[in-house]
């Protein structure tokens, strides 16, 4: 449950800041080497930068390695 909230926070904030202001470009993919910045909120400790592997994974704080996909 906690991952697949994890994910849809994820999903949404790159959704957001990945698309250029008032234009309707398609999604962008996440891909090896990109870096997503994680915060959760009320819980600062755990925010975080992490480099997606060339195996697509990121580690996270309580969830140890998450695999990020197009969903």
């Amino acid at each position: 449950m906690r991952q697949g909230i994890l994910i849809f926070l994820l999903t949404v904030y790159t959704s957001v800041w990945c698309l250029p202001s008032g234009s309707l470009a398609e999604p962008y993919i996440l891909s090896p080497g990109d870096v997503l910045e994680v915060q959760i909120l009320n819980k600062p400790e755990l925010n975080t930068k992490q480099e997606v592997g060339p195996n697509g994974k990121v580690a996270l704080p309580y969830l140890d390695r998450v695999t990020v996909e197009e969903m």
